[in-house]
């Protein structure tokens, strides 16, 4: 029968039966009779027909929900991924724009300070 079908599945199936054989021999016991029946084919009546026709239907309308709510997540999601990237980006040229105002104002500041005839005198501001 491999020889037949080019498959190793029958022969495997043979090897493992006469090792079980064998082990059964060896312990003492009978040998092991082995009887496949092939399953019965009912026919299904009506109203089971019906009622496997309407599971199926149930359930091909569930996974079609299912698909189009998942791909209304995910286009939600990528909205959201977009809005957040442009409002970060918003912010870091925010950022940028205060930093270069801090520098230009502690440069003058700097450079008042050595004018100033009050810079000895008075308070003194420590810059940082």
């Amino acid at each position: 029968m491999a020889l037949e079908t080019g498959e190793l599945t029958p022969l495997v199936k043979e090897e493992l039966k006469y090792t079980i054989q064998t082990r059964r021999l060896a312990e003492g016991k009978e040998e092991l009779q082995v009887q496949f029946e092939d399953p019965i084919n009912s026919e299904l009546r009506p109203d089971e027909v019906e009622k496997v026709e309407r599971r199926r239907e149930q359930n091909r309308l569930a996974a079609q929900r299912f698909r189009q709510r998942q791909k209304s997540r995910g286009g939600e999601l990528q909205k959201k991924s977009q809005k957040l990237l442009s409002e970060n980006l918003r912010l870091r040229r925010e950022i940028q724009t205060l930093q270069t105002e801090r520098d230009r104002l502690h440069h003058a500041l700097n450079e008042h300070m050595v004018v100033c005839p009050y810079r000895n005198g008075g308070q003194q501001f420590i810059i940082k």
